[in-house]
């Protein structure tokens, strides 16, 4: 197969908000505006503007015309046709559907979501996130919302930082945020860009590049070792006890417990072009922009630089617990780690040809093809056994994971499942929750999955504790038109 291009778009949403989405050319439009909503975690209308230096015109992002067909243009290749600035070229201008609300689902075993109304519903175990409808006042009009294994952290539109339950680790030592102005630990809640989790700590990124932590000290949440590097940074990555953040110039700064991989200076002077940063439970790889990889952490989970050293032209990355997944240029799949943890692909290497998404759970992976098929290999009871669902495994646009089990969206709106069937594994109608309309985008918990259908509502489905059961917000989960969501553990 021949080499696949790849080139970055510069998106705008009405409010201002502007942003880089990285695709291939051979992307259709109609996957260039999920990955649209993907990075904004909203749905987005298909009409967009691509404001060019002459005029703007009227796009649409649907049907199976590609980026190459529009004739979209990335900065380096305006630059080659005389652009002053990459900003000069193509523009996208993106509006948001009517009636947003944002919903996030948390890495333990309960859901919370943002409605349209600024509302924020929670479901689920009452430990790690919120008994049913018990959300507090105080929540409502939250700008940002990130999971812990205990608790949800929210930024308020004041800036302060709030968490629910109120009494975990996390959310005792959310003292330690800089306070900024007065009780707020940000100067309001734009200011934030993304937020991320490891196991009892959260960091924040913040929209000048600084980045702010709290939590238990020893899983991340205490950064001054390194505050004075954070500086410029563009993305966040974690492991269970550990966060990687990746700066603008392309270099990575690592911290927390070293046993998660909070230490990379062995591997300092190859962290160069640093592109994406993707995490096992206790271990990092970094994608640099010439394809290769490198890695750090705990080499039972993965961090063994003698399995990649000689890998080139590497597009996307994926973890399991303990494995990683390298998806090529040309849709070829390279696997790495612990064999349990699905490391061996050896059997179904002469299928993975043309492959443009790999999901994982703990133990398994799953790789979607761009014709929309689904292949998967490691523990079958974690998923990497499709072959009682393989004949409906055709024409899927989306892979979705909880700990032990795969969702697959199809493209007329109807999902399968397969893997175990206490973590979700046996699907909606299973549950009694048939979809009588098309399921537009899926989230999961770590052992329940969430779906979000075309007329504004939520089914559940998986383990009642882990947020599977939503009967006791049902009437809550309605006009719903944004998701968010963090991967199971």
């Amino acid at each position: 197969m021949a080499e696949v291009s790849t080139m970055t778009l510069h998106a705008i949403v009405f409010s201002g908000k502007s942003f880089e989405i990285s695709t291939r050319l051979t992307c259709p439009l109609w996957r260039l505006r999920r990955l649209i909503e993907e990075c904004l975690g909203a749905l987005v209308e298909s009409r967009v503007a691509r404001r060019g230096a002459d005029r703007d015109v009227v796009l649409r992002l649907e049907g199976q015309r590609t980026v190459a067909d529009a004739g979209l243009e990335d900065r380096a290749q305006h630059a080659k046709t005389g652009g002053s600035k990459w900003c000069d070229g193509d523009q996208l201008l993106v509006a948001l559907r009517d009636g947003v609300a944002c919903a996030c689902a948390t890495g333990g075993r309960a859901f919370a979501l943002r409605r349209q109304d600024g509302e924020v519903v929670c479901w689920g175990d009452g430990v790690s996130g919120a008994s049913a409808g018990e959300s507090p006042e105080y929540l409502r009009g939250a700008r940002h919302m990130v999971a812990t294994s205990q608790a949800f952290a929210f930024v308020l539109p004041d800036g302060t930082v709030r968490h629910w339950p109120s009494h975990t680790p996390c959310a005792s030592r959310s003292s330690t945020v800089p306070k900024r102005v007065g009780h707020a630990a940000f100067r309001r809640g734009d200011d934030v860009v993304k937020l991320c989790a490891t196991s009892s700590a959260v960091a924040a990124l913040l929209a000048d590049g600084s980045v702010v932590t709290w939590g238990e000290g020893f899983f991340g949440g205490d950064s001054s070792a390194v505050q004075a590097q954070l500086d410029g940074v563009v993305d966040l990555c974690s492991s269970t006890g550990a966060f990687a953040a990746r700066r603008s110039d392309g270099r990575v700064v690592a911290w927390g417990s070293e046993e998660f991989g909070g230490d990379c200076s062995h591997v300092q002077d190859q962290l160069i072009d640093i592109i994406d940063l993707c995490a096992s439970l206790s271990a990092f790889a970094a994608l640099t922009s010439s394809g290769t990889v490198v890695l750090w952490g705990d080499e039972e989970y993965g961090a063994q630089m003698d399995e990649v050293r000689a890998l080139r032209k590497v597009w996307r990355l994926k973890a399991s617990v303990g494995a990683f997944a390298a998806v090529k240029e040309d849709g070829s799949v390279v696997t790495w780690g612990d064999h349990y943890y699905g490391a061996f692909s050896g059997f179904v290497q002469d299928q993975l040809r043309d492959v443009e998404e790999v999901e994982a759970t703990s133990s398994a992976f799953a790789a979607r093809t761009r014709g929309g098929r689904v292949i998967t290999w490691g523990d079958a009871e974690a998923g990497g056994d499709s072959s009682a669902v393989q004949q409906q495994l055709q024409q899927v646009i989306r892979l979705c994971a909880s700990v032990s089990a795969f969702a697959a969206l199809r493209a007329d709106g109807t999902v399968i499942t397969w893997g175990h069937p206490d973590y979700g594994g046996t699907g909606p109608a299973a549950s009694g929750l048939p979809s009588v309309s098309p399921v537009r985008r899926l989230w999961a918990t770590s052992a329940a999955f969430a779906a979000l259908r075309d007329d504004g509502r939520v089914i559940t489905w998986g383990s009642a504790a882990a947020g599977g059961d939503s009967r006791g917000v049902e009437e809550q989960l309605r006009n719903v038109y944004e998701t968010k969501s963090n991967p199971g553990s």
